[in-house]
């Protein structure tokens, strides 16, 4: 936590030099997320995106991206759910192959409730990348809400199976089983 505190100094110290850098203020919002600053993140999120030039390279475009699904993730992490999906839905436009942003919409829908728009959008991350293990681990939470409990546990197995010191896995397959 102090690196990061320590990290938001610098950026702001930097800001004061030269206040026209989008990437500081993207970089800060970063920062700021880290330490569970969320609206302070979104301000600077913001900032990145106004300072960001209009036309945009094939770089810029992911850069763009990045800001998108941060300001989600911010947004996600108030509780203030529908803003994040817009911010996710903005990013998919850009970037629609990016397992984060589903494992991050998914992780929305899990917030709300929504269980089975949560599989679709971890089924979705683990199809773009089959190895993330936190996508697997909430489908087969979801699963599990949805007392669908062969699904689940079949999910939690597969986590074991690629990690298993993970011990709340064990935790929520031994629960699924009871």
């Amino acid at each position: 936590l102090k690196l990061f505190e320590g990290a938001i100094l610098d950026y702001n110290a930097y800001i004061k030099i030269d206040d026209q850098y989008a990437n500081i203020f993207y970089l800060k919002g970063k920062a700021l997320n880290e330490v569970k600053r969320y609206e302070e993140a979104l301000k600077s999120f913001k900032t990145a995106l106004e300072l960001q030039n209009a036309d945009l390279d094939a770089e810029d475009t992911n850069y763009l991206s990045d800001v998108y699904l941060q300001i989600g993730n911010s947004y996600r992490f108030l509780k203030e759910y529908e803003q994040a999906l817009t911010y996710y839905e903005l990013t998919l436009k850009i970037d629609p192959d990016n397992p984060e942003v589903f494992f991050n919409r998914g992780n929305t829908k899990y917030s709300q409730g929504n269980w089975t728009a949560a599989i679709l959008n971890y089924t979705k991350t683990l199809q773009l990348q089959s190895d993330h293990l936190s996508a697997q681990y909430y489908r087969g939470m979801s699963y599990q809400f949805m007392h669908k409990y062969k699904e689940a546990i079949e999910d939690f197995t597969a986590v074991i199976k690629q990690d298993p010191n993970l011990n709340l896995v064990h935790i929520s397959r031994g629960f699924t089983y009871a």
